[in-house]
């Protein structure tokens, strides 16, 4: 691997922790529910399936994985976002390779997979499928907080894209 790679991945990786801490400190997404976050540390994730690779991307998802936990979480948390974030990359990736959705199409895809992961994370963990009540209000703030990451990656992926090795 390159210095100039490493470099760049640690860039993103400041960036993700930095998007994830602003994002700890701002009140919640939904008023009622503090739980719901923005992702902001996806645009990072989205601009690395395009810009770099998806082998990188998940590199990134697993180093924020690891250092959001130690920095600001709890072994339960930690599993919550592991699925949330795998079944996101996952399904990201997936979207990206088959070029039939957009940035903003492909950002929405890893927001309602998130949600998903974390409810199945949530069934596992409680041993129960009461966390499915909250499927509605899960999916939509997936969908508006996936097209505003993805408006923002989009932009990003355009502009910047040609100063990434």
């Amino acid at each position: 691997m390159s210095v100039k790679k490493i470099a760049v991945l640690a860039v993103f990786t400041t960036l993700m922790m930095a998007l994830a801490y602003l994002e700890r400190i701002l009140p919640g997404f939904i008023p009622l529910l503090p739980y719901c976050k923005l992702g902001l540390s996806n645009i990072v994730l989205l601009f690395a399936i395009y810009a770099l690779s998806k082998r990188d991307a998940f590199f990134l998802l697993f180093v924020k994985l690891f250092l959001s936990v130690v920095l600001f979480g709890s072994a339960s948390g930690f599993l919550y976002a592991l699925f949330g974030g795998v079944l996101a990359l996952s399904c990201m990736c997936i979207g990206a390779k088959f070029q039939k959705f957009s940035v903003i199409g492909v950002s929405v895809i890893g927001a309602l997979a998130h949600n998903l992961g974390q409810m199945l994370a949530g069934c596992l963990l409680l041993k129960s499928g009461a966390v499915l009540f909250m499927a509605p209000i899960f999916l939509l703030s997936g969908v508006l907080t996936g097209l505003l990451t993805g408006v923002i990656s989009g932009l990003l992926i355009s502009r910047c894209r040609r100063f990434v090795p």
